[in-house]
């Protein structure tokens, strides 16, 4: 091999050495990538199965965990779409604190259904340099779903921007749900962010 290398135009070579360097960086990175998404749903598991904990002690820990795996903020202007723009900086603001309540409940009522399943990362696909979709299954008795997870980042400063259950996106199709919202309320982005409250105290009852 590298007496066929030797053999091209320098800068041929140097192309090829640096498209393997890139494609190796890119195949550690997802895999990288993998192994963190791994870690949180392990962390998310242990935290919502600890019997010592109580109700307030656990969800306190929880939307810790997934708020320091997400971008919560970076969803949350995702599902507005078109509505951001223009949108008040302060009603925006409250927006953002209704959208981690109402998604950090969302996850959390999905993990407390996963408590005697297992959910394994099998893989991840490079969408860029920067942007990964890790894939995973989630085996219920049996029964095994696709799950995946959009990872945005490198190592050290990952996040996951949207999860995928079956091949339906959450964030995805909580825009179109918000845009359905909006457009019958006029675009009141104030009103949204109040049914989100309502819907997480819903969510959280076991409603």
């Amino acid at each position: 091999m590298f007496r066929r290398l030797a053999s091209l135009p320098a800068f041929v070579t140097a192309l090829l050495v640096s498209l393997a360097l890139a494609t190796g960086l890119a195949r550690a990175n997802g895999d990288a990538a993998g192994a963190y998404v791994q870690e949180g749903i392990n962390k998310g598991l242990a935290i919502l199965g600890n019997a010592s904990l109580g109700d307030a002690d656990r969800r306190a820990q929880f939307r810790d965990l997934i708020l320091s795996y997400t971008d919560a903020q970076k969803i949350a202007y995702f599902t507005l779409g078109n509505h951001r723009r223009g949108a008040d900086a302060a009603v925006l603001a409250d927006f953002v604190e209704a959208f981690k309540d109402y998604a950090v409940s969302v996850y959390e009522s999905r993990l407390l259904n996963y408590s005697n399943q297992t959910l394994n990362v099998t893989g991840s696909v490079e969408r860029n340099a920067t942007d990964f979709v890790v894939e995973a299954t989630l085996d219920d008795g049996g029964t095994t779903y696709n799950v995946g997870f959009r990872v945005l980042g490198a190592p050290g400063s990952f996040q996951i921007v949207d999860i995928m259950v079956e091949g339906i996106w959450l964030a995805v199709d909580q825009r179109s749900q918000f845009d359905s919202y909006l457009a019958g309320n006029g675009g009141n982005i104030a009103a949204l962010a109040a049914y989100l409250r309502e819907q997480t105290i819903s969510i959280r009852a076991g409603n």
